[in-house]
């Protein structure tokens, strides 16, 4: 099974985006490619024939890439810019046609198409704002991800945590364009950063980096209903630490958050209503695990940012192999 693995080039000694091999509980690393600096995060195509990422090109620009990933080795076969030069994540419609991308630093969304080949943006939404509870981090809006509803890919919901806000959009599914609907308000300088969703679609999962929580929401149609907030860290732990990746792990029913600082996983059980309930902590095997993929025999990977290393865990944390791979923030398989 072929792995891609995101990582910064501009600290931490990156080299690029890189390629493993997972064979057994083998991690083997069969490949780094640099045609973009800071390639952070990567989506395949439901045939695993293409590969897009995001990051930046020589010129400054950011540029979301494809490569085609068919054979021994990536090919890269497009790029286009996404008019902002900051992206950090990027998400695929279901069917192909349009790759839409959360830029953190600038606080933009960008719209591109990709059915023959990326081409530039053909909407770019700056988000106005910010919450200004933590200076460092919320002076402005700072879009940390884009996600389409599961079981309605035409609304799409970007995770802003420098506002601290989820702002929900209606997806035109011809042009691709997005028009807002709504907005979500979380607890200030909470720093929403991902979700994910339940099955049925009607409820989802927010993570907060800088709050330390997950909340369980229900989807009202041009907003959600916050409906529970647990932490993501042990009671009474203060040390410093910010949530990161969250997976929903639909066949055990548990939802997952990767904690850094405390460099563990948190594990929730998901109720028969939604709700959650606490299972138990893992170790993620590194420093600072920014990401989490999981496998569909329950083993999982950590992108381990300040150790610099790809971890294979089994569903109670045992460390099963490695890859050293410095500056990996993010997986995808």
């Amino acid at each position: 099974m072929k792995l891609y693995i995101g990582c910064y080039t501009t600290r931490l000694e990156g080299k690029g985006l890189a390629q493993l091999e997972l064979d057994g509980d083998r991690l083997r690393l069969s490949g780094i490619y640099r045609d973009i600096e800071d390639p952070l995060y990567c989506a395949l195509s439901d045939d695993r024939k293409r590969l897009y990422a995001v990051g930046v090109g020589s010129d400054g620009e950011g540029y979301c890439v494809a490569y085609d990933v068919s054979g021994v080795v990536p090919i890269l076969i497009s790029k286009g810019k996404l008019g902002a030069p900051d992206c950090c994540h990027v998400e695929l419609s279901p069917d192909e046609r349009f790759a839409y991308a959360a830029c953190y630093a600038s606080g933009r969304v960008s719209v591109l198409p990709i059915q023959d080949g990326i081409k530039d943006t053909i909407q770019v939404i700056q988000l106005e704002g910010g919450s200004h509870v933590n200076p460092q981090r919320q002076d402005k809006a700072h879009a940390h991800q884009i996600t389409l509803m599961p079981k309605n890919d035409r609304i799409a919901h970007v995770v802003d945590l420098g506002s601290d806000e989820i702002v929900s959009y209606r997806r035109d599914s011809v042009t691709g364009k997005l028009a807002e609907i709504g907005r979500t308000h979380v607890s200030p300088g909470s720093g929403p950063r991902h979700i994910t969703y339940h099955p049925n679609g009607r409820y989802a999962y927010l993570a907060y980096e800088l709050g330390n929580l997950v909340s369980m929401m229900e989807w009202k149609g041009d907003h959600w209903d916050i409906l529970q907030t647990l932490s993501t860290l042990p009671e009474d732990e203060h040390m410093e630490s910010y949530a990161g990746a969250i997976r929903f792990d639909e066949e055990a029913g548990k939802v997952l958050v990767t904690n850094r600082g405390h460099n563990s996983i948190v594990v929730f059980d998901v109720m028969n209503d939604a709700y959650l309930s606490l299972d138990r902590f893992i170790p993620c095997g590194g420093d600072f695990p920014r990401d989490l993929w999981l496998l569909k025999d329950r083993r999982m990977l950590t992108a381990n940012q300040l150790s610099g290393t790809v971890v294979l865990l089994d569903e109670r944390g045992k460390k099963l192999s490695e890859a050293r791979i410095n500056a990996a923030v993010s997986v995808c398989g």
